[in-house]
This record gives structure tokens, C-alpha cells and sequence, in this order.
């Protein structure tokens, strides 16, 4: 019987898994609660979490969220009548305390569940500079203007049309936002998440509509890690800036050795050549096209030649603007 006993035991102390929340912040809603309708209210003492503005309509600056036992209750920042009259976990975080409801419409002081006010963990993007982007933030009907002072990075130039210099991703918590590059009257009309980083600051839109000074999520200003260098025999990098026609590019100063390795000119459909040209981490193709080919069709069509290579984007834009980096690879 002992022998049984002890064997229990070992396998509830294995199999017991913590039902604690975890989270930045972590305290559990004490008893007893104010009780009305379907809504109990706690006032926790040792929250340290930013509530809804009550006198801000549609605030959304919490990021609390209430747990019955493990399982996350919802929806968040719902008016008192709402979470009175329809409960269903609905809860709302204020300056004076955090009404909620529970699951099942019974009474969390009696009904021996747990329940805690929880701060997530925050998920910071990673990128070889990611600075948060700090409100309030300048307020338009769509777009929000934000000017971070601690951001190392090579913003688009507005003088230059269709300019990409700019490396930088705006994420809503851990998601990228995007379209990038957009002007400030297509980000302020059509939001969805646009965004644009020019020198005077970075203009942007949450994904839906909602205000980032009020919604409760954090943004991000991330510049990704470099693309991956390409593996070859012999890996170049082609620097600008690069002569521009409609569609074609042209990198000159070449090797002696890249420079032998070329088509021949002189010979026609010679495919000497072994040369690939990389977009970032992308191999661009078919190779060894005339330049009237990769003038009008762009497409990623290049050729190697001695004095130079001729090559097109993927997408056909500028790659002295569009912030790509390419590469001449010898496999």
C-alpha cells in the first residue's frame, strides 16, 4: 500500500503542471468582490500596469488581460453596462480597479476559480536596431507620425521620386506592417498598416484603423539583419551607384578576373559566362540576355560582360533606390 502511495505521489509531482499565468506581470484578484449584475470589480494593490483612460473614448491603452484559473477571459476594454448585462468574461482595466466576469455567468467569489491580472510578455522584434516607437504620436485621420531620436538608419529621400533607400520595418507588437514607402496622403486615405520612414520622422498607420496612442499595442522601428551573403567560388558585391536606362542597370569596375570571365561580345550566343546575380539573398535570371532583352523586359534578366554587368531587378525598380543589395556570384 505504501509502495502505491509513494508511486502516486512521484506521478502527480511529474505530471503537476503550475497553473499560475505567465506573464511581465503576474498578480492574482483577491476576494471578496464587488458584485452587481454579471460584473465584479477587484482593486488590486500591487498592479503596476497602465489602465484605459476612462475620459478618453475608446481607449485602448491597457494591455491587461484577466485569467479564470489558466484560460484567458475577453473581450478587453468594454464599458461597465456591456460587461453587467452580458458578462461572458468580458473586463475593462481603470484607473480605480478591474470590472470583470467571469466565464459562466456565476460568482467568482464563490464559485473557488482564480483569478489574475496579467501583463503579457512583450515579444520585441529582432533586427540589427530595433528602437520602440514612443507616443504620443502626432494624429492625422489615418496616419501617425512618430519621431524616434534613437534610430540608426538611412531614411528615404524625399527629393529623389520612388526613393527606398529606407531598410526600416514598422511592427504592430510582433507583426510587420507594410506596405512601405508610401506617401503621406495614401498611408492617411488607405491605413492598413502603411507606413513610410522619412528623415523628419517615421509616418504610419496601424493595421486597423484604430489609434496608436490609444489601442494598447506597441510599435516598432526594426532594420532586419543584412541579407545573407551568397556562397561561390568568387562573391562581389555590386556597389552604386549603378547607370540607369529604362529597366537595365549597369555595375562597371569589374575585376581583371571577372573581366576575363565574361561573354564574349564578339561572339555571338557565347555563354562564357558562369556568372549569377543575386538580389539580396535571390538568384535573378535567365543570365547571359542581350540589353535590349533586359531593357524592356527587366524580370531579373542580366549578362556578364567585360566592361560591365548589365543586369534588371526583380520588380523593375531602381536598384540605386529600392534598398536591395546585389551580388555578383561566381558558383
Amino acid at each position: 500500500m505504501l509502495a502505491v502511495y509513494f508511486a502516486a505521489a512521484l506521478y502527480l509531482d511529474r505530471s503537476f503542471v503550475d497553473p499560475t499565468p505567465k506573464g511581465e506581470v503576474v498578480v492574482r484578484l483577491t476576494r471578496p468582490f464587488e458584485r452587481y449584475g454579471l460584473a465584479s470589480v477587484a482593486f488590486p494593490v500591487n498592479l503596476n500596469a497602465e489602465a484605459d483612460n476612462p475620459a478618453i473614448d475608446g481607449d485602448r491603452t491597457s494591455r491587461l488581460v484577466i485569467y479564470e484559473d489558466d484560460r484567458p477571459l475577453g473581450p478587453a476594454h468594454v464599458g461597465f453596462g456591456e460587461i453587467d448585462k452580458l458578462g461572458g468574461g468580458r473586463f475593462s482595466h481603470l484607473p480605480n480597479g478591474i470590472l470583470f466576469s467571469s466565464s459562466d455567468g456565476t460568482d467568482p467569489n464563490t464559485n473557488r476559480r482564480n483569478y489574475w491580472a496579467v501583463v503579457p510578455i512583450e515579444l520585441k522584434p529582432k533586427g540589427d536596431n530595433v528602437v520602440r516607437l514612443m507616443g504620443p504620436f502626432e494624429r492625422y485621420a489615418l496616419a501617425s507620425v512618430a519621431r524616434p531620436s534613437k534610430l540608426e538608419a538611412a531614411a528615404d529621400n524625399p527629393a529623389v521620386e520612388g526613393d527606398r533607400t529606407s531598410k526600416v520595418v514598422v511592427y504592430e507588437n510582433d507583426r510587420p506592417l507594410g506596405p512601405a514607402h508610401k506617401g503621406f496622403g495614401e498611408i492617411d486615405k488607405l491605413g492598413g498598416g502603411r507606413f513610410s520612414h522619412q528623415t523628419t520622422g517615421i509616418v504610419f498607420s496601424s493595421s486597423d484603423g484604430s489609434d496608436p496612442n490609444t489601442n494598447g499595442r506597441t510599435y516598432w522601428a526594426v532594420v532586419p539583419p543584412p541579407p545573407k551573403r551568397p556562397a561561390g567560388r568568387e562573391v562581389v558585391q555590386l556597389t552604386g551607384p549603378f547607370e540607369r536606362y529604362k529597366l537595365a542597370s549597369v555595375a562597371r569596375d569589374l575585376s581583371q578576373e571577372l573581366q576575363a570571365e565574361a561573354d564574349k561580345p564578339t561572339v555571338e550566343g557565347d555563354r562564357t559566362s558562369k556568372l549569377v546575380v543575386y538580389e539580396n539573398d535571390r538568384q535573378l535570371g535567365p543570365g547571359h540576355a542581350t540589353f535590349t532583352d533586359i531593357n524592356e523586359r527587366g524580370g531579373g534578366r542580366f549578362s556578364h560582360q567585360p566592361t560591365g554587368i548589365i543586369f534588371s531587378t526583380s520588380d523593375g525598380t531602381d536598384p540605386n533606390t529600392n534598398g536591395r543589395v546585389y551580388w555578383a556570384v561566381v558558383p
